[in-house]
């Protein structure tokens, strides 16, 4: 990853990995490819995991690659918004333009601000 400007970052490789295998497998297959990719130092390079929310993308990358960053993949994060402030809001005008505005805030990478709405 290369940094693009100053709070954006350009990906110098990414991969996408899914399997038809079982998890224990998949999950070795998705280290032994970070290993390799990393040079053999998964601590000397910054890695993203991209997921869908699921607790067990993040268990995986909390238990094997511990310095990486988990980040929600934005369809999930635009789903996951909606179905909160669905949950909250009855209005359904006033539920679109709460999550209209909160995923503004979001784009431009305000979390802080999102949070505290």
């Amino acid at each position: 990853m290369v940094r693009a400007s100053e709070n954006t970052y350009s990906l110098t490789d990414k991969l996408y990995i899914g399997t038809f295998s079982d998890l224990e497998r998949f999950k070795r297959d998705m280290v032994s490819e970070i290993y390799k990719r990393s040079g053999g130092n998964l601590d000397g390079v910054e890695i993203l995991v991209r997921g869908d929310g699921v607790s067990w993308i993040n268990g995986f990358r909390l238990e094997h690659i511990p310095k990486s960053r988990y980040i929600l993949a934005h369809h999930h994060l635009c789903e996951k918004v909606k179905e909160r402030f669905g949950s909250v809001i009855e209005n359904v005008k006033g539920r679109r333009k709460s999550v209209d505005e909160l995923m503004r805030i979001l784009n431009v990478g305000e979390v802080d601000s999102a949070l505290s709405r």
